[in-house]
């Protein structure tokens, strides 16, 4: 099951510590599995063989070198509000949606 937390949120911030990543790298993605850190297009990538097909077909595009696919990632975070629009305020999360959401670790 995959879980959320902001990386901007205490345990975000205590995730960043424990696998050092820079502070700066707070508008990404970062994948936690099996004790270690994935980033930008390799958390994508983990994240889509994880949700199963079809999105796991997506994991054809690991042979491109990560620095490329991680420029794409950068490239489409960057632009995906000129694209998709940005609301003024976020949705309130369902209680099932609420579960799935890390608010403590010790």
């Amino acid at each position: 099951m995959l879980r959320y937390t902001p990386l901007q949120s205490g345990v975000g911030k205590k995730i960043r510590g424990h696998f050092t990543i820079p502070a700066e790298i707070v508008d990404s993605i970062i994948l936690v599995e099996d004790g270690k850190a994935f980033k930008e297009s390799e958390a994508i990538l983990k994240i889509c063989k994880l949700l199963g097909y079809p999105y796991k077909i997506l994991a054809v595009f690991s042979f491109i070198p990560q620095s490329w696919r991680d420029g794409v990632y950068r490239w489409i975070a960057k632009n995906r509000y000129k694209w998709f629009g940005k609301q003024e305020s976020c949705r309130i999360p369902t209680e099932d949606e609420k579960e799935l959401f890390i608010t403590y670790i010790e």
